[in-house]
């Protein structure tokens, strides 16, 4: 999907995606946004830079 709008295979790799739906509160979203930084963090640690 994100190659058919023109991203590069390099950054279709390193996209998510979330869905979101009227039952989705703030909350929800607060501790997704939360975890998924955290995660980022841990794995760009694990990574050395190119």
């Amino acid at each position: 999907m994100l190659q058919a709008i023109g991203l590069s295979e390099d950054a279709t790799r390193s996209s998510l995606r979330f869905g979101l739906g009227r039952f989705n509160t703030a909350d929800d979203i607060e501790f997704a946004v939360t975890h998924v930084a955290a995660a980022v963090t841990r794995l760009r640690k694990m990574v050395k830079p190119t």
